[in-house]
């Protein structure tokens, strides 16, 4: 017997996270689906079918994360509670398939059933819309675009990668939060992501006024115009963000893989 991977007790531990917690997932579900038709139906102008594209863009993004974070936090909820750990731990099936279980609910299963609800409700309100401003015949008046509520002057790709790379990073560091902490620890790993996050930017505040503008002084005195010297400031910007959006959710994971090993029996 396989003691790292087996595909049929993967596929056991599977169906047991859902069956111990179908009703908990269809309550959430309905709940986030209700939550999003009451913030949609605040936003929306029921007299003239109007509504707001940067709304829209606030509503998904803040919709993801928080919800997303506290579906990260659940998934492992029986290692950071003392009275239901041993009894995760003592299931007959290896650390990684463990890991993996509250890997593919996390960062499979959860983002289909989100974006599919967030759409479900966002189409849902634009025909709303469009209808209302169709029975008004107001000239000029354009419909809402479905896609067209990521109102930015970035790239669309560009903004969706950096969404889905800090969700990746979230997503990660509250499952590391979990699996570390005891009691609470939704509440720890959140003031602890916080602190890194304040560290984090002073860091890079620090990075980029004393290292970055030192370098772009320098240039300047021999001659080189700021435009020239702007895009190396921007490339090195962008290798950092690559950085992290890439690697910095692979070692979260690895990081979180070894805390559940240390806590197998």
């Amino acid at each position: 017997m396989n003691n790292t991977f087996d595909f049929n007790r993967f596929s056991l531990l599977v169906k047991r996270q859902w069956i111990e917690n179908k009703k908990l997932f269809l309550m959430a579900i309905f709940g986030i689906m209700g939550i999003l038709i009451i913030i949609n139906s605040l936003i929306i102008s029921w007299e003239s079918g109007t509504t707001y594209g940067t709304a829209r863009f606030s509503i998904f993004n803040l919709s993801l994360f928080l919800s997303g974070s506290i579906f990260a936090n659940y998934v492992f909820k029986d290692i950071s509670d003392k009275n239901s750990s041993t009894s995760f731990l003592l299931i007959p099936a290896s650390h990684f398939e463990k890991f993996l279980t509250g890997v593919l609910y996390v960062f499979i299963v959860f983002p289909i059933v989100f974006l599919t609800l967030f759409y479900v409700v966002d189409y849902g309100f634009v025909n709303i819309g469009n209808n209302i401003k169709d029975g008004l015949k107001v000239p000029g008046v354009k419909n809402i675009q479905l896609h067209n509520f990521m109102v930015n002057s970035k790239n669309i790709r560009e903004i969706l990668g950096e969404i889905v790379g800090f969700w990746l990073i979230i997503q990660a560091f509250v499952l590391i939060g979990a699996a570390q902490f005891e009691g609470r620890s939704y509440v720890k790993t959140a003031f602890m992501g916080f602190t890194l996050l304040f560290l984090m930017g002073f860091v890079i505040y620090l990075s980029d006024k004393l290292i970055l503008s030192d370098i772009t002084q320098q240039f300047q005195n021999k001659g080189y115009s700021r435009e020239l010297i702007k895009p190396t400031k921007d490339m090195i910007s962008d290798i950092l963000g690559i950085c992290l959006i890439c690697v910095l959710p692979s070692i979260l994971l690895v990081i979180t893989y070894f805390k559940l090993k240390e806590k197998q029996v």
